[in-house]
Order: C-alpha cells, then structure tokens, then sequence
C-alpha cells in the first residue's frame, strides 16, 4: 500500500510539473522585462540604434525593453555575455559591424555563426572622419599633408575599440597613405568622440550617428564622408571619393541577436515587433536624422549576412595587420 501511495504522489507531481510547464508554454511573451544588450559604452552609435528600437520595442509589446551597456574588448565583453545567457528571450544583443570583424582578431570562446540566433539587420550608417576644430587640417588631402609634415598634430587617432569597422578603416587608410598614427582604443563610440573633443586624440572614423551632432555643434570638423554620396545632414561634407579617397567607403551595420536555442516562437514575436518598429516612420525619421538607413532584413538574410562577412572581414584584418594585444 505505501509502494502504491508513493508512485500516485509521484504520478500527480509529475502531472502538476507538467501542468506548470504547459502554462508557462502558454504564457505570451514576454512577461518581464528584456535586456538589449549593446557591448558599447553608451553614446556611441549601437547605443543610439538599441535605445530607438527599445522604446518602440517597450510600446508595442507591453514590456519594459531596456539598453544594458556592456563595454570593453572591441565588444567581446558583451557578446560573451549574451552567448552565456539563458536562451529565452530576455537577453537580446544589437551589435555594429565589429561582430562579423572580431573572430578575426580575437580568440573568442564561442562560434559567432552557432553561438547567436539572427533576427535582423536593423540599420546602416556611412563613417565621417572627424579632427578637432583646433587641428589645422580641413580636408583628407591636407589630413595626409600635415600628418606627413607635421606628424605631431596627427599623433593618435581614436575609435570604438580594436576590431571595430572604424579601427580597420584607419588602419587601412594609414596604410594606404603611409600615415603614423597611433591607435588609442575606447569602450565605444561615445568615449572615442569626447577623446576628439578634449584633444586627447587628433582623428577619428565614427559614425555619422556618433559624430555628426557634435560637428553641427562646433565642436568637432568633419573632413570627409566614407560614401557613395554625400549626407543630407551635412551636405557640405565631401565624400572620400570627391576627394580622391575612392577605396575609402564603409558602412557600419547594426544587427540583432539572441541567444542560439531561443525558441522559434519568441524569435517570430521579436521579429515581428522589430519590423513593426522599424516601419514606424518615427523609428525611420528618428534614425535618419542621425544618418542612419532603415534596413530590415529577415533573420535568414542576416544569417547570409555574417557567413559572407566573417571570411571578407577576415582578409582586410590581415592585410591592416590587425590582431589581438
């Protein structure tokens, strides 16, 4: 008889776990609140992008969608974090074109193709060059002209951190111009743009997000768009190709992620929140006033995206000599 009684206990806790189980199935996501997390300190571009996208994200799905800021190690530092995290859900990543540069150059503990679940390219911006106003250079042929000259006033340049799109495409047009430059990295584009202001550095590739409201602002002079075209934001800006820079055109793409092994169902709920947020034409007009293009691309598309990218990323590092400390 108690042989008996143990196994209907068992019998009925195992139908209660399963119950649990079934409602907690059932339940709409999300129910609590979800991090994004941008492996950036804020201000930069990513963090502008992640906190657009959470507030619209918050609305339309009735939960709070917030930026968690994890800087440090060319964006590895948050990266591993999301890589590590529970796949449910409620931690997400948008992460800059840097994601599909660092296996390159970075011994990183996990797969960037496997370790991630592509839910979309969200946007693009073009790089604008940037010195401070102090710098007598006005131009990218007077840039290679007085860093040659005088290469004090060109001593160091600022970026987002080793790795980043904005790191290989100075070290790619030093390269090029047989600048001397020295690399100073930051935990963002944010800091690598204050570093401009306060003359802590003498150039800086960041993106028009980044840069452009401190050049409207006076305190920074942008010398050049890395484009095809020229910005409506800054009309008066040339492009690097205007100015016989042809090889100097770069984007940086933000995309975002989750966790691999999240379920296909909350990946469609993530999706279909974010391409509503991204057909909003607040999300579109908010975003293009700091220079960035909608994109929107399915989670298929952006899986294509980061396996052609990681081999093409991979010989551009190598030709720049550009490799983990």
């Amino acid at each position: 008889m108690p042989s008996i009684l143990r196994r209907a206990r068992a019998l009925l806790a195992l139908a209660a776990a399963a119950a649990a189980c079934a409602t907690l199935a059932a339940a709409p996501y999300p129910t609590r609140t979800v991090k994004i997390v941008v492996p950036y300190a804020p201000g930069g571009g990513t963090d502008v992008v992640a906190r657009v996208l959470a507030q619209k994200m918050s609305a339309d799905l009735k939960q709070q969608f917030v930026v968690d800021n994890r800087g440090g190690a060319g964006g590895t530092i948050g990266t591993e974090v999301v890589a590590k995290a529970a796949p449910d859900g409620y931690t997400l990543m948008l992460v800059p074109t840097s994601h599909v540069i660092n296996p390159s150059i970075y011994k990183l503990p996990y797969d960037t193709e496997k370790a991630f679940a592509p839910i979309s390219m969200v946007a693009s911006t073009p790089i604008l060059v940037a010195v401070p106003v102090a710098s007598p250079v006005h131009d990218l042929n007077e840039l290679v002209k007085v860093a040659h000259t005088r290469p004090e006033a060109v001593a160091n340049y600022g970026s987002a951190g080793t790795g980043t799109v904005f790191h290989l495409a100075t070290e790619m047009f030093k390269r090029k111009n047989q600048l001397d430059a020295t690399h100073i990295p930051y935990k963002g584009g944010g800091p690598a743009v204050m570093a401009l202001i306060a003359g802590e550095v003498q150039l800086v590739f960041e993106t028009m997000l980044s840069l452009q409201p401190q050049v409207k602002a006076g305190k920074a002079r942008a010398l050049a768009v890395a484009s095809r075209s020229r910005s409506p934001l800054l009309p008066d800006v040339p492009t690097a190709t205007e100015q016989g820079f042809p090889e100097l055109v770069a984007t940086n793409d933000y995309m975002f992620f989750a966790p691999a092994g999240t379920p296909q169902p909350v990946i469609d709920t993530i999706y279909r929140s974010l391409s509503r947020a991204l057909k909003d034409p607040e999300t579109v007009a908010l975003l293009a006033q700091q220079g960035a293009d909608v994109v929107g691309s399915s989670p298929g598309q952006l899986a294509e995206y980061v396996h052609h990218e990681i081999p093409r990323w991979a010989v551009a590092a190598r030709q720049a000599n550009v490799h983990q400390d």
